[in-house]
């Protein structure tokens, strides 16, 4: 009896130490992962069989609705390759990746018009610029995710960001591709149009993605391994 009571006094103290181990020894780390898009694609209403990505590999894209080369509209497909993320999460042994927020920007150079261009994830993440066209990929997304508000200006430049953080995991952890839409937050009705550098321009489409590693401290198994062992000498005591 006298030896079991000593056994559960060291076990208790054992979980006191891994308590007080872990509160001190928690450590989140924070980083960035940067994923430049692989692919773009420029649809216009006005091409409807063609992009004007694909026809000129254009250091450019436009989105919005324009009648100054009769009425068309413009939407832009970009292509991320996720892998790395699928890597981080399956390859971390130290811990547990917790995304905190994901963006894309892109930096316009020219605006008409005041106007919001709104974010869209895809339909299909299998997709070739060299393919795709207005008949085949317009409006091929689902609701806006994000919204960005991009004054009128000329010969300076802006950087639009749009948060993404909402797409669902799945999205990203099922397979390593990630498509997104640029287009105006209301289809077909302006005269606005923004261009935005493309893959070939001088700043690239990026995804950032601002994540944590949250880890599980080796205290927390010794206190684990302390409950499990007390539990048991209990449970010999009962008997």
């Amino acid at each position: 009896m006298k030896d079991n009571k000593l056994k559960i006094s060291i076990i208790y103290k054992i979980l006191g130490a891994s308590i007080f181990i872990s509160f001190f020894s928690y450590n989140v780390e924070a980083a960035l992962l940067y994923i430049n898009a692989d692919q773009n694609a420029d649809l216009a209403s006005d091409l409807p069989d063609r992009n004007y990505y694909q026809q000129s590999s254009a250091s450019s894209l436009t989105v919005g609705d324009s009648t100054q080369f009769g009425p068309r509209q413009r939407q832009t497909m970009l292509g991320f390759d996720v892998t790395a993320l699928n890597e981080l999460s399956s390859n971390s042994s130290s811990g547990q990746i917790v995304i905190n927020r994901m963006t894309i920007s892109l930096l316009a150079y020219t605006n008409n018009d005041d106007t919001s261009i709104s974010i869209s994830l895809g339909n299909k993440d299998a997709w070739d610029s060299n393919i795709v066209t207005w008949n085949t990929s317009a409006n091929d997304f689902g609701a806006s995710i994000d919204e960005v508000f991009i004054p009128q200006f000329w010969g300076s430049a802006f950087l639009a960001r749009w948060d993404v953080s909402n797409i669902h995991s799945s999205e990203y952890t099922t397979d390593s591709y990630l498509t997104f839409y640029l287009h105006n937050s209301v289809l077909g009705n302006s005269n606005a149009w923004t261009n935005f550098y493309s893959i070939n321009g001088n700043v690239i489409p990026r995804l950032t993605i601002d994540y944590s590693i949250v880890p599980i401290p080796a205290a927390i198994w010794l206190f684990g391994s302390g409950l499990i062992v007390l539990a048991s000498i209990t449970r010999r005591n009962k008997n």
